[in-house]
């Protein structure tokens, strides 16, 4: 996805990410990892592993940092932490829509 419009902002994001967080791995799902995002259209659906539920401030701080770049209205990120992997109803930190909400892994 190197040549994606929406690349620039996926790169600062994951880079903000590791400096606000440490998450163990961050990975993309729904339309970005099965290859049929369209850019402008499709959210872009991302889950970050952590070791530990992350601090809701700050979070909310790194999404909000990231309002005016192009397509930060489609950024999506549910925080899982590691330990919770394998209970798929368990509600998850979730930053989508512009805001914090906590809800299952729906995908």
């Amino acid at each position: 996805m190197s040549t994606s419009p929406v690349q620039p902002l996926l790169d600062r994001f994951v880079t903000d990410l590791r400096e606000a967080v440490g998450p163990v791995a961050v990975w993309a799902h729904g339309s970005l990892a099965l290859g049929d995002h369209q850019p402008g259209r499709s959210d872009l659906d991302l889950l970050a592993v952590v070791d530990s539920a992350p601090d809701r401030d700050r979070i909310g701080r790194l999404h909000r940092r990231l309002d005016a770049e192009p397509f930060a209205d489609k950024l999506h990120c549910s925080y899982l932490r590691r330990d919770q992997l394998t209970d798929p109803g368990r509600r998850h930190l979730t930053w989508a829509h512009r805001h914090l909400l906590e809800r299952p892994v729906n995908r």
